[in-house]
C-alpha cells in the first residue's frame, strides 16, 4: 500500500501509525502536516483526538473500581449513583440497569437523534446537566428505552452515566481519577483531558473535512467527557493496550490485574461482539478486540490480536465521511496486519 498516495486520494493531511508485536513496540510511521497549508509535519509526538477511543479508557477506570472491591459491575448501578439516579420505568420490566450493562452499550439507553454534538461556545456542561437533559447536547434526561441486554443500541450517554458512577464512587473528578488510574502510571506524556490541559496544543493535530478543508474552530470539542474527550498519540495509545495485554498474559501490567482484564474481552449480553469498553472478534481463530473514534476533523483505530500480543493504532487529522472499516485508517490496519 502507497500511504501517501492514498492520503492524497482520500484528501487526508495526516496521519500516525503505532505498530506493536509480541508484546512490544516495534515502530511508528508518521506522514503529511498537522494543519493544511502549513509546514508543521506529523511526528510520533504529535496528538490526535482519540474521540470515542476514550470510551476504553473509561472502562478502565470503571474496571478498577471493580477490582478495588468498591463496585460490583454485574449489580444495579443505582446503587452506586449519588449525585443523580438512573430513572427506572415500565420500559425495563423491572430488570436492574448493571454497570456492565452500560459499559456494553445494552443499558438500555438510546442517544436522542442529534445530541453529543461538539461544544458551541467553548463552554463544556456539567455532566450532571447532561445526565438531567438540561443542554442541548442532550435534550431528554438520561432513561431506558428498551429492557437490558436485549439489543445493542451504541450509547454516549451511557458512557455520560458511567462518568458519574467513577466520581461518585471514588469520590475525586473523572479528570483525576483517569490521571491517577492511566496517565501518571503509564507516564503518558502526550496524552491528556482537553477540558483541564491543552497547553500542548502546538503538538495538536487540526481536524479537516473530507475534502481537506479545515473544520470550524480547527478542533472539535464534545460534552461528554467519559465518552470523548481524550487527546493522545498512536504510541501512547499503543501504552495502554500493552499495558492491559502484560496482565492478561502474566499479571504483570500497571491498571488492571489479570482477572479484571478477562473480563473487557467476553462477549457480554445479547451480542457476540461487545466486550467491556471495546468490540471484540474472532478472526482467522484469532481473538481481537479493537477500539475506534470518528468525529468532527479526526477518525482513529486501535485494533488487537489478543493472544499474539499484536496490533495498530492509527490516527489521522481527516474526517472521511466514511467508517473506519471503509477509510485509509482501514485500510492501513488492514495492510499492516494482513487482514482481508
Amino acid at each position: 500500500m502507497n500511504i501517501l498516495e492514498t492520503m492524497k486520494e482520500e484528501n487526508t493531511p495526516g496521519l500516525s501509525i503505532a505498530y506493536f508485536e509480541s508484546g512490544e513496540l516495534k515502530w511508528t510511521k508518521c506522514f503529511g502536516v498537522l494543519e493544511n497549508g502549513t509546514i508543521k509535519k506529523v511526528s510520533s509526538n504529535s496528538i490526535f483526538h482519540a474521540c470515542s477511543m476514550t470510551k476504553m479508557l473509561t472502562a478502565i477506570c470503571v474496571l478498577k473500581l471493580h477490582q478495588d472491591n468498591l463496585i460490583n459491575i454485574f449489580t444495579d448501578i443505582n446503587q452506586y449513583l449519588n449525585s443523580w439516579k438512573f430513572p427506572y420505568n415500565k420500559l425495563i420490566m423491572n430488570k436492574e440497569v448493571t454497570i456492565a450493562d452500560l459499559l456494553a452499550h445494552q443499558g438500555g439507553v438510546i442517544d436522542p437523534y442529534g445530541s453529543f454534538k461538539p461544544v458551541i461556545d467553548g463552554n463544556t456542561p456539567k455532566n450532571i446537566e447532561i445526565l438531567r437533559g438540561l443542554t442541548v447536547y442532550n435534550n431528554q434526561e438520561v432513561h431506558a428505552n428498551y429492557v437490558p441486554q436485549t439489543k445493542f443500541e451504541y450509547s454516549d450517554a451511557g458512557y455520560a452515566v458511567l462518568e458519574m458512577l467513577v466520581e461518585d464512587v471514588s469520590g475525586k473528578s473523572y479528570s483525576e481519577f483517569i490521571e491517577e488510574t492511566i496517565f501518571t502510571p503509564l507516564e503518558l506524556k502526550n496524552t491528556f483531558l482537553w477540558i483541564n490541559d491543552n497547553k500542548q496544543i502546538n503538538l495538536c493535530a487540526v481536524g479537516h473535512d473530507s475534502v481537506g478543508k479545515i473544520v470550524q474552530g480547527k478542533r472539535a470539542i464534545y460534552p461528554n467527557i467519559g465518552g470523548a474527550s481524550v487527546w493522545t498519540t498512536p504510541t501512547n495509545f499503543s501504552m495502554i493496550i500493552l499495558d492491559l495485554l502484560k496482565s492478561l498474559s502474566n499479571n504483570s501490567g500497571i491498571m488492571l490485574k489479570q482477572e479484571t482484564v478477562k473480563l473487557m474481552f467476553i462477549p457480554y449480553g445479547c451480542v457476540d461482539f461487545a466486550g467491556l469498553g471495546v468490540f471484540v472478534g474472532v478472526y482467522n481463530e484469532k481473538p481481537y478486540f479493537f477500539s475506534q473514534g470518528w468525529g468532527v476533523g479526526m477518525q482513529c483505530k486501535a485494533f488487537t490480536f489478543i493472544n499474539e500480543q499484536t496490533g495498530a493504532v492509527v490516527m489521522m487529522n481527516s474526517e472521511p465521511g466514511k467508517e473506519q472499516s471503509q477509510s485509509i485508517v482501514g485500510m492501513v490496519l488492514r495492510d499492516i496486519l494482513d487482514i482481508n
